[in-house]
């Protein structure tokens, strides 16, 4: 996450309703990097899951194979 969080692909900031969560969104203006990967990768990624927590487990795996 902390991969993601520094290319510009995620914001994080701490769940209000449970404290050892964090939320996830997108940015308010794509990296530049986002830009290139971002239109195969979001129906990819909402084709795959709608549950956010495998949606997460999914680019947890993806920022590993990237690495």
């Amino acid at each position: 996450m902390a991969r993601l969080r520094s290319a510009g692909a995620v914001t994080t900031e701490p769940d209000p309703r449970y404290g050892r969560r964090t939320l996830l969104s997108p940015p308010v203006e794509p990296s530049d990097r986002m830009k290139v990967v971002e239109a195969p990768l979001g129906p990819a990624l909402a084709a795959a899951t709608t549950d956010p927590d495998e949606a997460l487990a999914l680019l947890e795996r993806l920022s590993s194979l990237l690495r």
